[in-house]
């Protein structure tokens, strides 16, 4: 099962923006494990509000210098949630 996000995949459709002074853009990673990532960057560092969707279906949101976030929200396959502080 595949979670889609289709505001954001909208926004994100084959294009970088600039959408802060931080020089955030928001763009998509595709990973060689068949993960992706929809969201901002600083860099080449995933960064602020961005979705990362493994191939089985799990995903976690909200990341800080290409970290996980611990404030973010991690949604498990067999639908339990957890959310940060």
């Amino acid at each position: 099962m595949i979670y889609k996000f289709p505001s954001l995949k909208t926004q994100l459709e084959g294009r970088d923006l600039v959408i802060n002074s931080k020089h955030k853009v928001l763009k998509t990673l595709i990973l060689q494990s068949g993960a992706y990532y929809q969201g901002e960057w600083v860099g080449q560092n995933r960064d602020g509000y961005g979705v990362q969707i493994w191939s089985d279906g799990e995903n976690y949101e909200e990341w800080k210098n290409n970290r996980a976030n611990r404030r973010g929200k991690f949604w498990h396959i067999d639908g339990d949630q957890y959310e940060g502080e």
